[in-house]
């Protein structure tokens, strides 16, 4: 299986980076409910494409979560960019999903592994 993910783009780490950093927008959101800021990812942020857009599952996983991909205007104008994007109003599911990435991202939890088999 670490062949596969390999070959797709990740590997273990990545995909454990993967879950980590999801784990972290739900938090957000459930810690600052309030907060629009907190349910939209720029699709183009870096720290995204490297941890989450670039691993093989890593967008799947996130929609599953509930973030949903918009087109919105870029700052400054120029051309829109993607987001993705948590309702408000869907927070028991949000809940659920970022206690199971908590328990997903640690490392002793073999079910990491399988997150991108789970999403495909």
């Amino acid at each position: 299986m670490a062949e596969a993910l390999e070959k797709e783009g990740g590997g273990a780490e990545a995909v454990q980076e993967a879950l980590k950093m999801i784990h972290i927008y739900l938090s957000n959101v459930v810690d600052n409910p309030g907060e629009d800021k907190f349910r939209a990812v720029r699709a183009g942020n870096p720290l995204f494409q490297k941890r989450v857009g670039g691993v093989a599952g890593g967008v799947a996983l996130i929609e599953a979560c509930g973030f949903k991909p918009e087109k919105r205007p870029a700052a400054g104008g120029g051309a829109d960019e993607l987001f993705y994007t948590l309702a408000q109003g869907d927070d028991v599911r949000i809940m659920a999903a970022k206690y199971f990435g908590k328990y997903l991202a640690q490392e002793h939890s073999a079910l990491w592994l399988l997150a991108p088999t789970l999403v495909a």
